[in-house]
């Protein structure tokens, strides 16, 4: 009955001690956050200690010491005190981002950078082929040609065998376009004596300039052809006082440096004052060019 009569009053005693304790730490706990209010920041965590010393299982003393610390910028221990608070309390006082706006957390550092993976070495690139050299254009040729005339306009017609020199310079690339000076001589045999039928040997020279056109047209087949005009100077008569019109359209193949030319179209025209002749040629030669 004593024992039962003692513990009874161990347990009155113990409960009236903690509702002092209480009361007390109630006391502190407005007095620190009194002592806050007044600036007094290290008066008021003294509070709070005495505060958390009598109720080591409340989070308010936490707040508070954690206000006092952000007050006297003590950063490191307001922050621990109230990352404390925040995890026992299911509820916090929004005073905690008071503390948080004053002592702002350090932002981490980026991690350091992963290294790269060492690149795959990549091919080297085609090595750039040196473009190929353009063929120089040629601006000069010369021609040698042999074929046969046949005066067409003449009442006996014989038959001249012809021989052509032709000398051109390019002057249009893009159009194929060259000046020309052609030096014609033809070996005639005609009736020197009217009525008579011995025939002899007659030599004539046509000296000629003009413009010739060429174009390639298909693989090594080109298509040219020929305007000029000159004078001539024959065996008998030397200089002839007569206008000579050269006109042809022919075929080439270029070979080597140069082309097989046939010309089945050649005509010329002589002309003077009192009379009018014509002859149609068909030559064949090797133009070179360089």
């Amino acid at each position: 009955m004593r024992i039962f009569a003692l513990v009874c009053l161990v347990a009155v005693s113990a409960g009236a001690q903690e509702d002092e304790d209480r009361a007390e730490a109630e006391r502190q706990l407005e007095t620190g956050a009194r002592l806050l209010d007044q600036g007094q920041p290290d008066k008021a965590r003294v509070r709070y200690e005495m505060a958390q010393r009598l109720l080591p299982d409340d989070p308010r003393p936490l707040l508070g010491l954690a206000r006092a610390d952000a007050l006297r910028k003590d950063c490191s221990k307001a922050l621990e005190e109230i990352d404390l608070y925040l995890a026992r309390e299911k509820q916090p006082d929004a005073k905690a981002l008071t503390v948080l706006s004053q002592c702002p957390r350090a932002k981490k550092p980026p991690p350091p950078a992963q290294p790269e993976p060492p690149a795959t070495p990549k091919s080297a690139p085609p090595a750039e082929q040196p473009e190929a050299k353009k063929p120089r254009t040629k601006l000069f040729t010369v021609g040698i040609e042999a074929g046969l005339s046949v005066p067409v306009t003449s009442d006996t017609l014989h038959v001249d065998f012809l021989g052509s020199l032709e000398l051109g310079v390019l002057v249009a690339p893009k159009v194929g376009l060259s000046v020309v000076l052609m030096f014609e001589s033809l070996v005639s045999r005609a009736e020197l004596t009217p009525g008579s039928t011995k025939l002899s040997t007659l030599f004539t020279e046509n000296f000629l300039a003009g413009l010739e056109e060429r174009h390639l047209v298909w693989k090594r087949l080109l298509l040219f052809g020929t305007l000029a005009g000159g004078f001539a100077v024959d065996s008998l008569h030397g200089v002839v006082g007569a206008g000579i019109i050269h006109a042809d359209v022919g075929v080439g193949w270029e070979i080597g440096p140069g082309e097989i030319r046939l010309r089945p179209l050649d005509f010329s025209f002589i002309f003077d004052t009192s009379s009018f002749g014509a002859s149609w040629r068909a030559t064949a030669g090797y133009a070179l060019h360089f």
